[in-house]
């Protein structure tokens, strides 16, 4: 059988960053992912072909892909405040998502394998972009996925919500009204949970 990108390597997280990227309306070439691999330090080399990416790596790759694609803000509102069950989760998953500028986000899997997957909202199910090979694209419905340490039906997808947390992909570009400038304004999800707007320097 043909081997296809995961089954023995661990870069996904590019990938997961490349599509998310592309999920927000920019168009990435090959540059794109060699800026992701370029970020981390020789030190991370050739060791996280087989290790695969952390949180920590996420958070490097995407400050470094921010350089050239600056319309885009990345928010990681699980990080310091983790929901705390799945329902909480899935809560506050849905209110990121009322905005229209939320695009898309990075999850972190930990079953059927450890995994870095785009997601964005279609109605009440969660459509997947996958660096899988045959598989683009899949929807699943909300009870198929599970955000916590252990998963109810082997089933499920697991979503770790407390180790490999979430970042959000989103950009807007805004008119002046008595200008006619165009200026980029950043979205971020307070503590509270609600979408603030603010205007990206």
């Amino acid at each position: 059988m043909p081997k296809y990108q995961g089954e023995f390597d661990g870069l996904c997280g590019m990938y997961a960053i490349v599509n998310a990227i592309e999920e927000c309306g920019e168009i990435c070439t090959e540059d794109t992912f060699k800026l992701t691999c370029k970020a981390l330090g020789k030190q991370r080399w050739p060791k996280v072909m087989w290790e695969g990416i952390s949180f920590k790596d996420m958070q490097i790759m995407i400050r470094s892909c921010l350089k050239k694609h600056h319309t885009l803000k990345v928010n990681y509102p699980f990080m310091r405040n983790t929901p705390s069950s799945n329902n909480k989760y899935w809560e506050r998953f849905d209110s990121i998502f009322e905005n229209d500028n939320a695009k898309c986000a990075i999850l972190g899997l930990t079953k059927p394998s450890a995994h870095w997957i785009v997601a964005s909202k279609e109605g009440g199910r969660i459509l997947f972009s996958d660096s899988t090979a045959g598989k683009p694209y899949e929807r699943k419905n909300r009870v198929s996925l599970h955000a916590g340490i252990r998963r109810k039906k082997s089933v499920q997808w697991l979503v770790d919500r407390k180790k490999r947390t979430n970042c959000f992909l989103k950009h807007r570009w805004l008119t002046h009204p008595s200008t006619g400038q165009s200026k980029s304004y950043a979205f971020r999800l307070p503590v509270t949970s609600y979408l603030g707007c603010e205007q990206k320097e």
